[in-house]
């Protein structure tokens, strides 16, 4: 979180174990007629593309498709951790000191960040911007978010962990 802005990928650019090269910088947004019927299987098929971007060398299109899969899935738990669980990997992989550590605070701050509606919309998820910063939703994934209110699920999840609680009382 350091405030300052890198352009998608640059933060993973050298990734040993890939061969160190990027080949390029962002990947084509899918085309509109390819987009899946919901934000969580589009989130599916961008989870899908970041990890052959990664097994093809491609870096920058392997996180490209990795924030997007963030601004996707951050409303949905497993999918949010699944993310970040990725970012970490590749900042490993990259010997990033600085997104490692990013994403090892978000991993923790994933969980009371989904019961209490801490989702920033349009956020990347990378350690390159604030953690609690929204963000101009590209384009092509708008259409996701059509109707989509947070505090509907902090309600519901407030109510689960409420009757949870009284039963284990």
């Amino acid at each position: 979180m350091t405030g300052q802005s890198t352009p998608p990928g640059e933060q993973f650019k050298t990734a040993p174990h890939l061969g160190g090269k990027c080949h390029s910088s962002t990947p084509t947004p899918m085309e509109e007629t390819h987009m899946a019927a919901t934000a969580y299987d589009q989130y599916k098929v961008e989870m899908a593309a970041s990890h052959e971007a990664e097994h093809a060398g491609d870096i920058a299109a392997a996180i490209t498709h990795l924030e997007r899969a963030h601004i996707l899935g951050q409303r949905f738990l497993l999918p949010h951790l699944a993310t970040h669980w990725r970012m970490l990997a590749l900042a490993r992989a990259a010997q990033n000191g600085p997104e490692t550590r990013g994403q090892i605070l978000r991993l923790v701050a994933a969980i009371p960040g989904y019961v209490f509606g801490w989702v920033p919309v349009g956020n990347t998820g990378s350690a390159n911007v604030s953690a609690v910063k929204p963000m101009p939703v590209p384009p092509d994934l708008a259409p996701y978010f059509d109707g989509y209110n947070v505090w509907t699920g902090v309600l519901f999840r407030i109510g689960i962990v409420a009757v949870a609680s009284a039963i284990l009382i």
